[in-house]
């Protein structure tokens, strides 16, 4: 026989080997003893309905699945596991019942029956929502079809199988998915997308440390390196391998392993090597009757024991590849498995079929749902729309009334204050006019025997020329405070009585840009001509659209001549103290709704802010002694109340301070 034609026999044989290592990898990992076995046996007929049976029966069933020889019993076994779960009612355990009769038939390659189970399975894991049940069958079925070379129909369940593991956040078990998959890859000749899915899976066994996995996706991947020709680094990765994998712990790992490792021996020309890996690994699968793996041993050795002209010996090894090829992948088996297939399909469509008929009367019936809640709403928000309308009525004519007894309030409250206060300051008035005339009275003998006495002292001073003492100049520095005192008593006492007195109530119709412009203007020239180093620059922004505005013209002027005073006295203040600094007023007039604002801002020092509460107050000033009563702000106020206006001010200390008052049109 060519060369060529057995090489393409070694990797035929070798794919069908490693086929059939998986399907014994992933079902039966561990051995149990007999002593164990029995022990199990004991333990359950000992009490047949203890919680515990049910493991019982499982391990029972899995010592019979890895036994040496594969005993019908194992069937037994999986009956009596059913029985328990339909006497209790539980799904699961009838599901687990019917993936271990599937697993036995798969181990003595009845792949048809065993999918059947595995299908009965999958309906009861559905039926209780067991993801991680549903992915151990589609893995299952996915191997079933691997093994029979149907790769484009293992890919989709082995997919199925990863997404569910995925959400149940099962590693180890996505470890396999991806080695499954990275193999059917490897059949299918798509080596880029099997070295991903190898990789993966090699990824995953070495975080979870099992050792197990790493071997498996080493020989695959020497295997894909085998089929690109890369035999250095395939046999790299059988060394690894085989250096560590123990034939005595572990003859399922080291029997797959030999079978793919004698391909490459064979495909490198070490065909005495590769007889004896053969020999082992035949030694193994006649053991524990791995009748996949026999079948693809038997065609190597045949390969072989044809390169070396022993035709009877090679005969007879191709005569059992064929027998026993025939058995597991016979006509019958392959109809049976597509027979199940179609079903299995047909039992989909009518699902889907099933499912769609269901969905359309459950639309059906949804839009006459829809079709009377519609009707229902439509008329339950007629009434509510009646009833929002009747509502809304009612709303807007307490609105009115509550606003016109609202304005009706305002108003007698205000006229209460009005009256209130305008009692207040008449008996003030009453009270102040009385004092002040009794004060003023002595007061003036005060200040003028006071000026007498300093022209008589001025005098004598004229006669003695400078023939006097200290005592004779402290006389007269004393005569002089008591006059400067007096005349600052003498005119509180007028700002007091001013203050009490009741406001005019003469008014008339004036232009507040024309006032303010003119007061401005005497109330600057006035100051400057005790400060001839004083200069201010006054910005004016008057809006020219204010018509003219009712209000008494002595009262307003009095609080502009105020205003302005007190900010040319802060501003002078703080000049003195910094000679670069450079006064500047704003005067700004604006009309508001149905009102007019006056506002009047200067650069000075600013008014702290503890004192901004308080500087309305009677007798309340921040000048130095004998600059200020405290009365002008607090007089100020009162006249701006009695035109039912209101006063403002704000202040930057260092920076900016600005008085402001509004005055209504009517």
């Amino acid at each position: 026989m060519p060369k060529k034609k057995k090489c393409i026999y070694a990797i035929n044989l070798s794919i069908k080997t490693l086929r059939f290592f998986l399907a014994l990898l992933l079902l039966y990992p561990q051995f149990a003893s007999a002593d164990d076995l029995n022990k199990k046996i004991n333990l359950y007929l000992r009490d047949t309905h203890s919680a515990q049976a049910a493991d019982y029966v499982t391990s029972i069933i899995h010592h019979y699945l890895v036994d040496d020889e594969v005993s019908d019993s194992a069937i037994m076994w999986s009956d009596t596991l059913r029985n328990l779960g339909e006497a209790k009612g539980d799904l699961e355990l009838v599901a687990k019942s019917d993936v271990l009769t599937g697993k036995y038939y798969l181990r003595i390659a009845n792949d048809a029956k065993a999918l059947d189970y595995f299908y009965r399975a999958l309906k009861y894991y559905k039926s209780v929502d067991n993801l991680d049940g549903e992915a151990d069958i589609y893995l299952q079925i996915g191997l079933v079809y691997y093994l029979q070379g149907q790769f484009p129909d293992a890919l989709p369940n082995i997919k199925l199988a990863t997404e569910l593991y995925q959400k149940t956040s099962n590693d180890s078990s996505l470890s396999t998915t991806y080695y499954l998959t990275g193999l059917s890859y490897l059949e299918l000749k798509n080596y880029k997308q099997a070295e991903i899915f190898l990789q993966q899976s090699l990824k995953i066994g070495k975080l979870l440390s099992n050792n197990q996995r790493e071997y498996e996706c080493y020989v695959a991947l020497a295997r894909l390196y085998t089929n690109q020709k890369n035999f250095v680094a395939a046999e790299q990765l059988f060394d690894k391998v085989m250096t560590k994998w123990d034939s005595i712990i572990d003859p399922y790992g080291y029997c797959m392993a030999l079978i793919p490792y004698s391909k490459l021996l064979i495909e490198t020309n070490k065909k005495e090597a590769a007889f004896i890996n053969l020999n082992r690994a035949l030694s193994i699968a006649e053991k524990f009757n791995f009748i996949r793996f026999k079948v693809d041993i038997y065609k190597l050795l045949a390969i072989i024991y044809s390169d070396e002209k022993n035709f009877e010996s090679a005969n007879y090894y191709i005569i059992q590849h064929y027998q026993l090829r025939d058995s597991i992948y016979n006509s019958e088996n392959q109809r049976a498995i597509n027979t199940l297939k179609a079903k299995i399909e047909a039992e989909k469509k009518q699902a889907q079929l099933d499912s769609l008929f269901q969905k359309e009367k459950a639309d059906q019936l949804q839009k006459w749902l829809l079709a009377l809640t519609i009707f229902m709403l439509l008329g339950l928000s007629f009434g509510l729309y009646r009833r929002y309308n009747y509502k809304q009525k009612r709303e807007a004519e307490l609105r009115i009334a509550n606003g016109e007894l609202s304005e009706a309030l305002n108003s007698l409250r205000q006229v209460q204050q009005q009256l209130i206060h305008n009692e207040k300051m008449a008996s003030l008035g009453r009270m102040s006019s009385g004092i002040a005339h009794e004060l003023r009275n002595p007061l003036n003998f005060v200040i003028n025997f006071t000026k007498i006495s300093s022209e008589l002292i001025a005098d004598i001073d004229k006669k003695i020329q400078n023939n006097h003492d200290e005592n004779f100049e402290q006389l007269k520095n004393n005569l002089a405070m008591i006059y400067q005192h007096s005349l600052r008593a003498d005119k509180i006492i007028l700002n007091f009585s001013n203050h009490a007195k009741p406001k005019s109530n003469s008014r008339t119709i004036e232009d507040l840009n024309k006032v303010v412009s003119e007061f401005t203007s005497v109330a600057y020239h006035s100051f400057i001509s005790h400060y001839p180093d004083f200069h201010c620059h006054i910005h004016y922004d008057f809006d020219q659209s204010l018509k003219g505005i009712v209000l008494n013209l002595q009262e307003i002027t009095t609080v502009l001549l105020n205003l302005l005073n007190n900010a040319f006295d802060a501003m002078n203040e703080k000049l003195m103290v910094d000679k670069t600094y450079k006064p500047i007023m704003k005067i700004q007039t604006r009309q508001i709704q149905n009102s007019v604002r006056l506002s009047i801002s200067d650069n000075g020092p600013g008014i702290d802010e503890e004192n901004l509460p308080r500087v309305y107050e009677p007798f309340f000033t921040t000048k130095t002694l004998g600059k200020g009563t405290g009365l002008g702000l607090s007089l100020s106020y009162d006249i701006i109340k009695s035109h039912n206006g209101d006063m403002d001010v704000k202040s930057t200390p260092h920076l900016e301070t600005e008085f402001s008052f509004t005055l209504p049109y009517n």
